[in-house]
């Protein structure tokens, strides 16, 4: 499993995301003035202690055993991609107030509204914004599917690695058999040449005595017949 110390600092990130999403989602667009300043200092300093603690992850993972480090690293770099997207839209908060205040001060200064241009140069500013803000929510779905098919292909390799390796071994215990019935023909071979020896000398005693047994025979007669 990955490290505690991982799994802790991840849940510290989780919190400190969730507290700045809840301020960037009900408590500041319902602000203005100095409070709205104060929780978006708040904001950007958790963002920052989110930082930081991404920072003490990615110095775990190499700590952690191997075939966890490729998961670990994936969620790191999504959590990084997260607070990317959430800082932008802080800063889209930020920049929205700003505009808003530039506005009082117009009506404030001369009794008339922004001018044509500049509300469409605000407002193209916005629309830049927030399609710049769905192409990282792309980017981000993006990486998050590209590193899923990499965890698991790391996954597939682990696990035909593992496969390779009891082949292996099952092909060791064969060649040890197969070594051992080898040496059995071996031994084979040596006991019926051995006895294919020693059945051609018994014919060759046999022949030598039947002709042992003929001479004497034909000296007997020979003795008894003609002398």
């Amino acid at each position: 499993m990955s490290s505690e110390t991982f799994e802790n600092l991840e849940e510290d990130f989780r919190n400190v995301i969730d507290d700045v999403k809840r301020k960037i989602s009900a408590q500041i667009p319902r602000l203005f003035g100095e409070e709205r300043k104060k929780l978006v200092r708040d904001a950007e300093r958790l963002l920052d202690d989110a930082d930081s603690l991404l920072d003490e992850m990615d110095l775990e993972v190499p700590k952690a055993p191997q075939p966890y480090r490729m998961q670990m690293t994936a969620k790191v770099q999504n959590y990084r991609v997260d607070t990317k997207r959430i800082t932008l839209d802080l800063k889209q908060l930020k920049e929205s107030a700003a505009e808003g205040f530039a506005k009082q001060q117009l009506i404030a200064g001369n009794g008339r509204g922004l001018g044509t241009t500049q509300q469409d140069f605000l407002a193209g500013q916005r629309s830049a914004l927030y399609r710049g803000n769905q192409i990282l929510d792309k980017a981000s779905q993006s990486i998050a599917r590209s590193q899923q098919v990499a965890i698991e292909t790391e996954e597939i390799g682990h696990e035909i690695i593992s496969e390779m390796g009891d082949q292996r071994e099952s092909l060791l215990r064969t060649q040890a058999a197969l070594d051992g019935t080898d040496a059995n023909l071996v031994q084979s071979r040596k006991i019926l040449k051995s006895m294919y020896t020693r059945v051609m000398t018994n014919k060759l005693i046999l022949v030598v005595v039947i002709l042992m047994e003929l001479a004497i025979l034909f000296g007997v007669i020979y003795w008894k017949f003609f002398r």
